[in-house]
């Protein structure tokens, strides 16, 4: 009988804890026109970031952890939010669900916002010419391909 007073902190304690992994686990409709887009290409091997800000604030990153003793079609994908400051990333497995809509995500993101051309040019690797924000929609657009090659070998 004295441990009642427990019950209830524990159920939040719980529903809370669910509540952040839904949060952290769910791709965000993010608020356009985009307040910020940043793209990142690193030289440890193909790691591609994008850092997007929404016109709410939100703020979203993902892309693909590369590093040069892991072949390419290994590259984990991530994403992440934050919740009070708190980075929640998470890192799908290779080929699922969770993976799938990530590259879906990146997918409507770029080809919404590249024109045909410029699109045809970043699918044949052609990336001469493009403009500064051109080229961060292409590197979105090269996560998407990444992951989806990996779909398609599998």
């Amino acid at each position: 009988m004295k441990n009642k007073w427990l019950t209830l902190p524990i159920i939040a304690a719980i529903v809370a804890v669910v509540s952040l992994y839904t949060f952290a686990h769910t791709l965000p409709s993010l608020t356009f026109p985009l307040k910020s887009i940043n793209a990142f290409a690193f030289t440890d091997g193909g790691s591609l970031t994008i850092e997007l800000e929404d016109a709410e604030g939100s703020q979203f990153y993902f892309g693909i952890k590369g590093d040069l003793n892991t072949p390419r079609e290994k590259f984990p994908s991530f994403y992440m939010r934050t919740f009070l400051g708190i980075p929640l990333m998470v890192t799908p497995n290779i080929g699922s669900l969770e993976e799938r809509e990530l590259a879906n995500f990146a997918k409507n993101l770029a080809e919404a916002n590249l024109t045909a051309d410029i699109l045809r040019k970043v699918k044949n690797n052609d990336l001469d010419g493009l403009s500064k924000n051109e080229f961060k929609y292409a590197v979105i657009y090269s996560i998407y391909s990444s992951i989806t090659e990996r779909h398609a070998s599998n």
